[in-house]
């Protein structure tokens, strides 16, 4: 049974609407993790269930004063094609208590073709806080040798130095990046690692949509975790319940689309929020304390091999 468009009102006395729902909710937000020295490390954990949207249509009506959705994910490209065409709506549609993340995780045609200063220009004419998880290339083409993938990891690794820079050269303290950790293995990652510890990266993305298999995700976040050590990891392409509850500790937000439209049935005609809420506890409760205890870091000794996990 579909509710049409109801929502929930926001507890005036809470001023974490993110964990409004969560009706078990651990006293203490942070855990001791193991870090790949082996050696325990505490840190706020974010526990953030993000939702990804086209802002159109359903998805307006979805999102129009839902304190359900704390945290919004939007493709690049979308987002500045409803914001040049209809700013006021794109200024509508986020909502003071939610964070937006504008990704370029979109066809390779797109973030190729689009110039680096755009993004800046862009995020900055926004003047919303905003983060963004930038990407461009790719390294599994079929048939690329690893001379090939390693100069597309380079060109990557360049991108987000320059936007770094850029971004503190022009004093655009608007927005956050989260770079991906890009590649399929931890051999891909160490490229990257000396420039994000000199830029300080402290949250890294690892991107799964086109991973299948659970396991080999979880290997891939493992060794970026191993390789970047950062405070946190943001998982896009994977949020069903039971698979976030078997992703590593430091796994601190998950996005997708399809998991949460299908649990709360999304249609043009409305969508159950009593099934939204549940779904939304169930993996908010994976997220803050349901996760497997993986050790990080026990085999890494051992890994002299270098494996392909995509």
């Amino acid at each position: 049974m579909l509710t049409v468009y109801t929502y929930l009102s926001p507890n005036e006395n809470s001023s974490e609407t993110d964990d409004r729902l969560t009706p078990h909710k651990s006293a203490v937000n942070s855990r001791k993790r193991s870090s790949p020295n082996g050696s325990l490390s505490e840190y706020e954990q974010r526990a953030e269930v993000i939702f990804r949207i086209d802002p159109h249509g359903k998805f307006l009506r979805f999102n129009k004063d839902n304190h359900v959705v704390s945290h919004l994910m939007v493709n690049f490209s979308r987002a500045m094609a409803v914001y040049e065409n209809r700013p006021d709506t794109f200024r509508e549609f986020v909502q003071p208590h939610q964070t937006l993340t504008l990704t370029g995780t979109e066809k390779d045609i797109l973030t190729l073709s689009r110039p680096r200063q755009k993004v800046l220009d862009f995020i900055e004419e926004l003047a919303l806080s905003v983060r963004y998880v930038p990407d461009w290339g790719w390294i599994y083409e079929e048939g690329m040798d690893w001379q090939e993938q390693e100069e597309m990891v380079d060109l990557y690794v360049s991108r987000v130095e320059w936007l770094f820079h850029q971004r503190d050269r022009l004093n655009i303290g608007n927005v956050e990046f989260i770079p991906l950790a890009k590649g399929l293995h931890r051999a891909h990652y160490e490229l990257a690692a000396d420039t994000y510890d000199q830029l300080g990266v402290d949250r890294i993305a690892v991107y799964v949509g086109q991973t299948r298999s659970l396991n080999k995700i979880i290997r891939r976040v493992e060794q970026a975790i191993e390789v970047f050590d950062p405070s946190g990891v943001l998982v896009i392409g994977r949020q069903a319940p039971n698979e976030v509850a078997d992703l590593p500790q430091r796994v601190d937000g998950v996005a997708g689309l399809r998991n949460w439209k299908s649990a709360c049935n999304l249609t043009a005609d409305g969508y159950s929020s009593e099934a939204l809420i549940t779904w939304y506890n169930k993996v908010k409760n994976a997220l803050q304390g349901g996760q497997a205890h993986r050790q990080i870091g026990l085999d890494f000794a051992t890994a002299g091999r270098v494996s392909t996990d995509g």
